[in-house]
């Protein structure tokens, strides 16, 4: 198996990258960073707290960006203006905060379909009087 750059080339850090992330990884290639770490004197219980100090904090961000949320005032500026900037700069999902965020997502697209709403209703009343 050929492995760009060779798994001899590559740095500790770079071989401890590896191990914390070995989802992404072929087995045979986290396999060879495991045995070129502790022939470099870096022991297996210190690979493993590193795959797991990862984990933890993968875990950590990803609660943090599910329990996001837009504060008050930023529902009303999306309310408000929202409509007029994505009008303006012809992006619907300007209020998209990324992969992760569902619930700050659902909000967003909420709230702009209020303001939607809201000017259309603004727009009607103007134009009946």
């Amino acid at each position: 198996m050929e492995i760009h750059p060779p798994i001899s080339d590559r740095t500790n850090e770079q071989l401890l990258d590896i191990i914390e992330t070995q989802e992404e990884w072929k087995p045979e290639v986290v396999d060879l960073a495991k045995k070129e770490l502790v022939e470099r004197g870096v022991p297996i219980k210190t690979q493993e707290t590193r795959r797991t100090i990862r984990t933890k904090f993968n875990e950590r961000i990803k609660k943090t960006k599910a329990r996001a949320t837009y504060t008050e005032i930023e529902k009303m500026l999306i309310v408000l203006l929202g409509p007029i900037l994505v009008l303006l700069f012809r992006d619907i999902f300007m209020f998209h905060s990324g992969e992760g965020h569902k619930r700050k997502n659902l909000q967003g697209m909420f709230y702009l379909f209020l303001g939607f709403c809201l000017w259309g209703l603004i727009l009607y009343l103007y134009l009946n009087n």
